[in-house]
């Protein structure tokens, strides 16, 4: 990224000696570079180790490939990050990589990097070292150095070549960082503030990965700006964006209009070429300078104008002075901040020479209240919507809320209007339906009249469909016979009433999944079962169900005890959810490429689980290496035990992958729900027992005393 460099030009007259400052090194600016150069220094460790590898992917041609994350964990606690660009031979290490302040991308407006100072920032945290690992082109042939980074004693940054061989591997550069424990949940969050921003997400490793909230716009502009919709965990105001890295813009300046001051709080992205605006050293911030504050400045006039200028096109294509106040609406509706509604003056918008909201005619935002007659001649107006039981709410109205999603159907039916309305609010995407009886045609013209509105904007309640006729039993009363059952709302509190709601059913109407029920607890038939479990038994069920193209389990009614026979009497089909558990557990226990699976990566940590069982310390060691590490380590251990076990390990990969969820899905099930869980051994065989500590009982020991694995291999190589 080019730097914006501002050329300063003073005329000197009578001057004796002339000298120019000097930077003295050592360990002091060092600690400034690095150290104190950060305020979150694990965010800073994510951020711009992620931005060399996104610049690695543009040099290397291939911007749209993924890199590697693997964020640190309990099983490995190492920060983990690799490209595939085109690897880092010895003189860029040695001339560009080591120094602070190079760089070779401050020239290049494709590049984020330009200071010379994030490959560094790995010395701002506690551990102060990281190993390097770089592949790259050498003379037709590839080659692969290991580095170790580290600060000495003396406070000065040291970097070792520890070893240099040929590889078969692709190009990049692999960092890794060993973190504190307490980092774990730390590197977490701030992957999950760094990566929503990229195009390109990266792809995670190992067992930590992590949700990435996404970026939702809801009015994007080819002019570089887009208002975004409101969520926890991404930037909450204003941000100006260059390349993947966003920064928040909030500055003081007694020139700056009210209306760009307003946008500051406001959920906006401003996207900016790399290098129009200056940042500070550690990339955290915007650096205010003249240039910077004249370029937001421009950019957020251009949001306000172009916002008033979408609002006058949509307000064109109008036909109606009722359609245009409703565009109005919709457009205020989608703007997440009362300071960007402002930006729109609904008392002065207009359509075709006409006041869209005349002084008297709005109540509180954009409500209009409705008069209660007109000419002397009332009306009625009912408001109905759907209700927090999922269910039509009907309430008599007086006032029209433009923002909403509402349709108004004219009662013209002798009987059945309400039920035709009801009924079309619960087929159609609308969130408000106004039903509105006139006793004569001259209050229906004058109602029309006031709204702005045409006839045919208004729904007949004659057109809609006779509503549709609900199931009766067979008793000959000719009335529905239901029976009160509570329905599973799939809840996130643990209070247990707050899972389960009222409800009443036919169950001779529908085929339907319950579960035994009492005092907000569900029953399996042996034990109690929370509800916060049972949402763990379906969810993981649903995993089962879905591998095997089966229709997921949908709602699950908790029925008496004393209901239950009813159940098995109906003329439908009713199924117990524990039944459906039992069922597909047994059917994968079975699976013979299912158990192979569940074997091999319980083994080997191939995607990781927190719910295997480790039943001794052989398996306990096994468990802690990954698919790469073991390929590395069978260069050392010349066993043909261990090399066969390895090999059919990454012939397996596929298949493991493949398998994944569902082998999650079934430990959780295996963790939670024991009772009838058909079990699958997964204990080691004797022979990988007898082949690592047996034979090479020194390998335990010097895996404990190296936390990064790739140090491990160059020293047992050595040995």
């Amino acid at each position: 990224m080019k730097l914006q460099q501002q050329r300063t030009f003073v005329r000197v007259e009578g001057a004796i000696n002339s000298q120019t400052f000097k930077i003295q090194e050592g360990s002091k600016l060092i600690k400034i570079l690095s150290e104190n150069l950060y305020k979150d220094k694990v965010l800073a460790i994510v951020r711009e180790l992620s931005t060399n590898c996104i610049d690695a992917h543009t040099k290397a041609g291939k911007p749209k490939e993924p890199f590697t994350v693997r964020l640190p964990s309990a099983l490995n606690t190492n920060f983990e990050i690799r490209d595939f660009g085109l690897g880092l031979n010895s003189s860029e290490i040695s001339d560009i990589y080591r120094w602070y302040g190079r760089s070779d991308k401050d020239d290049n407006n494709d590049m984020v990097g330009a200071l010379g100072l994030g490959a560094k920032c790995p010395f701002s945290y506690n551990t102060k070292s990281f190993t390097i690992e770089t592949v790259y082109e050498d003379s037709n042939k590839k080659k692969r150095d290991i580095y170790a980074a580290y600060i000495n004693e003396d406070g000065i940054p040291n970097i070792d070549l520890l070893s240099s061989e040929d590889s078969a591997e692709k190009t990049g550069v692999k960092v890794s960082i060993p973190c504190c424990a307490t980092d774990i949940y730390n590197f977490q969050t701030a992957a999950t503030k760094v990566f929503p921003w990229f195009d390109v997400k990266p792809k995670f490793l190992g067992q930590s990965v992590p949700k990435i909230p996404e970026v939702e716009n809801i009015i994007s502009s080819p002019n570089g700006w887009a208002i975004r919709k409101e969520n926890y965990g991404v930037h909450d105001g204003l941000v100006a964006k260059m390349g993947v890295i966003t920064y928040p813009i909030n500055f003081e300046d007694s020139n700056l209009p009210d209306k760009v001051r307003d946008l500051f709080n406001c959920p906006i992205t401003l996207e900016f070429a790399l290098g129009e605006l200056d940042i500070s050293p550690g990339r955290e911030d915007l650096s205010y300078n003249t240039q910077t504050k004249t370029n937001i400045v421009a950019k957020c006039n251009l949001v306000i104008d172009e916002l008033k200028q979408k609002v006058e096109d949509e307000l064109a294509a109008a036909k109606t002075l009722f359609a245009a106040r409703k565009t109005v609406g919709q457009v205020n509706k989608k703007l997440p901040s009362y300071k960007l509604q402002a930006i729109i003056p609904t008392n002065e918008l207009e359509w075709n020479k006409k006041k869209l909201f005349p002084q008297g005619f709005l109540g509180y935002g954009l409500n209009s209240y409705l008069p209660k007659d007109f000419g002397g001649v009332e009306y009625s107006v009912s408001q109905i919507s759907m209700g927090y039981t999922s269910k039509p709410r009907v309430q008599n109205s007086r006032s029209i809320l433009w923002e909403s999603d509402f349709e108004i159907i004219i009662s013209d039916c002798k009987i059945g209007n309400l039920s035709r309305a009801k009924e079309y609010l619960e087929k159609n995407n609308t969130k408000i339906v106004y039903l509105v009886s006139f006793p004569d045609h001259a209050t229906h013209k004058a109602f029309t009249s006031y709204l702005g509105a045409d006839e045919s904007e208004f729904i007949k309640a004659s057109s809609l469909p006779k509503p549709t006729p609900q199931p009766r039993n067979n008793s000959g009363s000719g009335k529905i016979k239901t029976t009160k059952v509570m329905e599973f709302t799939h809840g996130t509190s643990r209070g247990m009433s707050t899972w389960w709601n009222t409800t009443s059913i036919d169950i001779n109407w529908i085929d339907g999944t319950y579960v035994e029920f009492n005092n907000y607890a569900a029953y399996d038939g042996q034990d109690k079962v929370m509800p916060y479990v049972m949402k763990q038994y379906i969810d993981n069920v649903n995993v089962l169900l879905k591998y095997n193209s089966k229709s997921e389990i949908g709602t699950v009614y908790g029925v008496k005890t004393a209901i239950i026979p009813k159940l098995t009497q109906a003329t439908t089909k009713w199924t117990n959810v524990f039944d459906v558990i039992r069922e597909q557990q047994a059917s994968l226990a079975k699976n013979a490429d299912f158990v192979e699976a569940k074997l091999l990566r319980a083994k080997f940590s191939i995607g990781g689980s927190d719910y295997i069982k480790r039943n001794n310390y052989y398996h306990d060691y096994l468990y802690k290496l990954d698919l790469d590490s073991l390929i590395s380590l069978k260069k050392i251990v010349k066993n043909d035990t261990f090399g066969k076990l390895v090999d059919k390990l990454v012939t397996q990969k596929e298949n493991i992958d493949e398998w994944n969820d569902v082998i999650i899905a079934y430990e959780q099930l295996e963790n939670f729900y024991k009772p009838h869980l058909a079990q699958v051994n997964i204990d080691c065989p004797d022979a990988i027992q007898k082949t690592i500590y047996k034979d090479w009982p020194l390998l335990r020991q010097l895996r404990q005393g190296f936390k990064d694995f790739d140090l491990l291999i160059p020293y047992m190589e050595n040995l």
